[in-house]
């Protein structure tokens, strides 16, 4: 008994194998570990080796990625850093109306494997901003992912009559927070998320024109008013996107 015992944990043992990266000059090495962790107890088969950079190359991080069995228990994982920083410039006139969009985004902040970026938008000189996280890997685990968006919009609003004259206008300023979660499971193969959206909406006359406001008087409207909302929404994907 005890020899069979004794074979059995070996047996269990053997299964277990560690890994080596080099190259990841920004990359934490905890961001590899979470994403293979649960192969760590598979045994070193072409499969494994296979799903480890599926995986490793899906965290889009990283411009290539190799990996090498240098012993029963051991691999090589060897990779190539991305530049991971993406600006944002965006210029559009036409019809008397201009708009701008300035920003970037990162998502591998700190070699974290998070993504946070901020843009600021004008539409004919109206702002809006939006700051975002997304975060893989949630809870230290690979199939969990969060994500949060804050937005402060100001735009105006316009109105028209049913021929397509001018019919007064309004402006709307919106403060919006998004948040979402996902959780895959099947090795990617089928992804469930729960998504709430609040909004905070002002409507007022505030930058419009004397002559949308006496349109406005002239239809007896009076955009005065002020409204919370939240929306809320639940998706499936089945099927996996390998990049």
């Amino acid at each position: 008994m005890r020899v069979f015992v004794l074979l059995f944990l070996f047996s269990s043992l053997t299964h277990a194998f560690d890994f080596k990266v080099k190259g990841n000059s920004k990359t934490s090495e905890d961001v590899v570990r979470i994403e293979i962790k649960d192969l760590l107890e598979q045994d070193l088969d072409d499969q494994v080796l296979n799903e480890l950079k599926r995986r490793l190359w899906n965290l889009r991080v990283f411009s290539s990625v190799k990996v090498e069995k240098i012993s029963e228990n051991q691999i090589l994982i060897q990779v190539e850093e991305r530049w991971t920083t993406i600006p944002i410039a965006k210029f559009q006139g036409g019809g008397g109306s201009t708009y701008f969009t300035l920003g970037a985004y990162d998502i591998n902040t700190f070699g974290s494997n998070t993504e946070i970026g901020a843009q600021y938008e004008s539409l004919n000189n109206r702002p809006a901003g939006v700051l975002w996280l997304r975060k893989p890997q949630f809870l230290y685990d690979r199939n969990l992912k969060f994500g949060v968006d804050v937005w402060d919009i100001n735009r105006i609003r316009y109105l028209f009559k049913r021929n397509g004259e001018d019919d007064g206008a309004y402006t709307l300023q919106r403060k919006k927070i998004n948040l979402f979660t996902e959780k895959k499971w099947k090795n990617d193969q089928y992804l469930f998320g729960v998504q709430l959206e609040y909004h905070d909406d002002r409507v007022s006359d505030f930058g419009l024109t004397d002559e949308q406001i006496e349109l406005n008087q002239l239809n007896g409207f009076s955009p005065d008013s002020d409204s919370i909302s939240l929306w809320h929404s639940v998706y499936f994907h089945w099927g996996r996107l390998n990049y």
